[in-house]
C-alpha cells in the first residue's frame, strides 16, 4: 500500500500518489519507481496486502537478545528509535 498517500492519514507533499484502489494502481506506482531507477527487486503486494500481513512488523521495535534473554527493549519505532543507544549497547557486548 502507498505509505504516505496524498489522500491518506499522513500525506506526503513531495508527491501526489493517491491511495491505491486497484491492483493497476499499485502496478503503475511500481512502474514509476522502476522508471526512476530504484535499485533492487521491486515486488507488488496484492490488494488484500497479503505479504504485508504475513511479513510486516508493525509497530516496529528493536530488541537485543543475549543468550536467549531479552536485555534491551527499544521504544516503538520508527519514530521513537534511539539508534545511538542501541549501538552503544551492542558495542558493550563485545
Amino acid at each position: 500500500m502507498e505509505a504516505h498517500a496524498s489522500d491518506g492519514f499522513w500525506p506526503n507533499e513531495a508527491h501526489s500518489i493517491k491511495a491505491h484502489t486497484a491492483l493497476e494502481d499499485r502496478l503503475e506506482s511500481a512502474k514509476t519507481l522502476d522508471d526512476i531507477g530504484i535499485s533492487g527487486r521491486l515486488l507488488v503486494d496484492s490488494m488484500e496486502d497479503l505479504a504485508s500481513h504475513l511479513y510486516g512488523a508493525v509497530p516496529e521495535r528493536l530488541f537485543i537478545v543475549e543468550r536467549g534473554v531479552v536485555t534491551y527493549v527499544g521504544a516503538l519505532g520508527p519514530v521513537g528509535y534511539d539508534l545511538d543507544e542501541v549501538e552503544e549497547r551492542l558495542k558493550a557486548l563485545r
